[in-house]
């Protein structure tokens, strides 16, 4: 585990979530895909914006938005897919 931050999510975990975000290799018949942060908020991402390259976040409970410029970015703000 890393000292400064003891939550971290797996290695494949991130993994599978960075693999997903690039390739683009999820579909879901609601055209959502879901992801969870390492603090416990959910959220979705529409498909229809991976496919436009937009990387915004929608939370599940209210209406916040997380927007990243990467799949990196995206890891690194403790979220991954769910």
């Amino acid at each position: 585990m890393n000292s400064q931050n003891p939550k971290t999510w797996s290695n494949n975990l991130k993994e599978q979530t960075r693999n997903i975000i690039e390739e683009m290799s999820v579909f879901t018949p609601e055209g959502k895909i879901y992801f969870k942060n390492i603090d416990g908020r959910n959220s979705f991402l529409f498909v229809s914006d991976l496919v436009e390259s937009n990387l915004v976040l929608h939370n599940c409970l209210d209406e916040n938005e997380y927007e990243f410029e990467t799949a990196e970015a995206l890891i690194d703000s403790g979220w991954v897919i769910d």
